[in-house]
């Protein structure tokens, strides 16, 4: 078993002489034949060796003394052991999650908060050719990308690597049997109710008859996927991020060069803007097919909830997808002469008296006549029927059809602020459209001049 580790570890680059590694160990036969294994080498590799091990608080005692297990058998050896103790059912309560899935929320944070004070540190998993064989099964039952489990991938600025994918899950055993280990067992491990131990006790047996070199071959397939997917992700980051401006709390791309990339960037794009907004993995692999639904209907402005803390904004040929929530509130300020006031959407509109008018084509800027004027001016939200009488037109025109005209994406209106006359009269748009009273007349002497920042 040794050198198929050993040999595993030379064509994967996993870890090397001097590494620290953290030793994710449960007390069962994998994990417990893992730390057995590294212990045995750790000399001659001059590895630093920190287990962690956790209680998830969930088998009531046998929880409690699997964690006493693998301490005891860590300190036995020498190494180094940090025990967890987790809540998993407050944490599905909290956010409606299944058991499997805040387990693994919450033993993730622990690995997390004790690598770090070790930059270079790599978290190692027992993962074997089986469990591979079982994840490749599920993804593809479910209608997933068979992507499988991953030999090593990023962790932060960590790494977490699986030496263990090249073993099969009968060699561990015999592994154990040899070394006369003596592992807990978790009996939920028999538990036919969760589909990966169907899935381990029925149809992998089953494979395993129809091909011994099983484990071998599905490995060799991820391989060749994960050589595939990894050329396509590069070609999909660098079309991503020509057309994508990225923020700490969003990604804003347009719609339409997206669309223009195969289907294939597209999803992987998709799930690199999600990476990069460090939405949970977990939660990411259903959702481009809805997406894309959405992105394609006809509606120019509309928001679609993608996951409880994330939403996508579409707004013309503009994209958004971002972090939290749209907050609308109407808001209403009273703005009286020689007054700078900021406003719910971070913008400053200021007032002063103004010996000449301003005749800009800026739309950040206006002049008015004081005479037209009725202080306090009011900087408002838009309502229902507001109409300004728009500079070079005749006539009224409604607010919302304005807001159109421009294409000022819906998810903006309701935010956008309006300067509103004493008298009720909307006076100026800002960036979108002025009064007729924003022009002199031959009796005007005094102006009052307004910009928005």
């Amino acid at each position: 078993m040794k050198d198929r580790v050993l040999g595993f570890n030379k064509e994967n680059h996993l870890f090397q002489p001097g590494d620290t590694l953290f030793l994710a160990v449960s007390g069962g036969p994998d994990s417990l034949a893992m730390l057995h294994f590294f212990a045995g080498i750790r000399e001659e590799w001059e590895l630093d060796l920190i287990v962690l091990t956790i209680d998830h608080q969930l088998r009531g005692i046998q929880s409690a003394e699997d964690t006493e297990f693998v301490e005891e058998y860590s300190s036995n050896l020498g190494i180094k052991c940090e025990v967890g103790k987790v809540d998993v059912k407050k944490l599905m309560s909290e956010a409606k999650m299944g058991t499997q899935e805040a387990a693994r929320e919450l033993r993730y944070q622990f690995f997390y908060e004790k690598m770090q004070n070790y930059p270079s540190g790599k978290l190692v998993f027992a993962h074997h050719g089986d469990d591979q064989v079982e994840t490749t099964l599920m993804q593809l039952i479910k209608g997933q990308y068979p992507n499988g489990t991953p030999v090593k991938r990023a962790f932060g600025s960590h790494m977490i690597i699986r030496p263990f994918l090249s073993l099969s899950k009968k060699e561990i055993l015999d592994y154990v049997e040899e070394h006369e280990l003596n592992p807990r067992i978790d009996p939920s491990n028999e538990d036919e109710s969760y589909t990966r131990n169907r899935m381990r006790s029925t149809v992998i047996p089953l494979l395993h008859k129809e091909n011994p070199n099983l484990v071998e071959g599905v490995q060799r397939v991820h391989e060749f996927l994960s050589e595939d997917d990894a050329y396509l992700y590069q070609i999909s980051e660098d079309k991503v991020r020509e057309i994508s401006t990225f923020c700490e709390q969003k990604v804003t791309f347009s719609i339409n060069s997206f669309q223009k990339m195969p289907l294939s960037l597209q999803r992987r794009g998709f799930h690199l803007i999600l990476n990069y907004l460090k939405v949970n993995a977990l939660f990411r692999n259903n959702n481009f097919l809805a997406f894309s639904e959405w992105l394609q209907s006809q509606h120019s402005n509309s928001v679609m909830t993608l996951f409880d803390d994330v939403i996508a904004i579409k707004a013309y040929d503009t994209c958004i997808i971002q972090l939290g929530s749209i907050h609308t509130e109407p808001f209403q300020r009273s703005l009286h002469m020689n007054q700078s006031l900021e406003l719910p959407n971070h913008w400053t509109v200021s007032v002063r008296e103004s010996n000449e008018w301003s005749g800009s084509t800026d739309q950040a800027v206006v002049s008015f006549d004081q005479l037209h004027l009725q202080f306090p001016l009011k900087v408002r939200t838009r309502q229902d029927g507001d109409r300004i009488k728009p500079l070079g037109l005749n006539g009224t025109k409604k607010v919302k059809d304005i807001f159109i005209d421009h294409k000022i994406p819906l998810y903006q209106r309701d935010q956008w602020p309006l300067l509103v006359n004493g008298d009720g009269e909307v006076l100026w748009i800002p960036f979108v459209c002025k009064s007729r009273l924003a022009q002199p007349d031959k009796h005007s002497s005094v102006w009052v001049s307004m910009d928005i920042k």
